[in-house]
């Protein structure tokens, strides 16, 4: 009787030591919530076209936030101020601030970047700080999901400096065209060919 309670006992050890392995393999950990910061997921803001069409209807006024202090803070003469028509004035404002902008933007997006990888560190502290090998392939996977999500973010941004790019090309368009139509008004385009922006 006594063989017979010690194999028992041997069989509920192995069996709980079974269902340890198991739950170290198995279950949620909750590792895909740790350092997780939701304001890190969009380098640029959801709205940045937005942004971009009402500094070229509204000008200096466009411009809010980083973007209005960069502006104040490199600003040496307002070179738009002597245009008599809003038009014109409007379009040499969204010129003069789309720069301002740019950098905003460029700035927001470097500091949500490291500050995502400051997370991906803590993530990559906490895998040597866990035995348990499921929460370590959780962490592998949270990680894996985020370095996915910065490359996403990578195509975004390149995708805003191609934008940003063709609206430089627009707004030097809008001006040519806001020069002919001043000179086509003075009749000035009788008499000579133009392009004001070569000078």
């Amino acid at each position: 009787m006594a063989k017979w309670k010690m194999q028992y006992d041997q069989m509920v050890s192995q069996i709980d030591q079974m269902k340890q392995q198991y739950a170290a393999v198995t279950g949620a950990r909750g590792m895909g919530e740790l350092f997780n910061n939701p304001q890190l997921r969009d380098y640029l803001p959801q709205d940045w076209q937005g942004v971009y069409d009402s500094v070229k209807s509204g000008g200096y006024a466009g411009l809010s936030g980083r973007a209005e202090s960069i502006y104040d803070n490199n600003k040496v003469y307002d070179a738009c101020a002597g245009f008599v028509s809003n038009e014109q004035r409007t379009n040499c404002e969204a010129q003069a601030v789309k720069g301002a902008q740019d950098k905003a933007f460029a700035l927001d997006a470097y500091d949500a970047a490291k500050n995502r990888l400051s997370q991906i560190d803590q993530l990559m502290q906490q895998i040597n700080q866990t035995q348990d090998p499921k929460a370590i392939a959780e962490l592998q996977g949270r990680i894996a999901a985020e370095q996915a999500m910065i490359q996403n973010e990578q195509t975004k941004l390149q995708m805003y400096q191609m934008v940003a790019a063709a609206e430089d090309r627009l707004q030097e368009q809008r001006q040519r065209e806001i020069n002919a139509k001043v000179l086509a008004n003075r009749e000035y385009t009788k008499h000579q060919p133009f392009n004001l922006l070569d000078k």
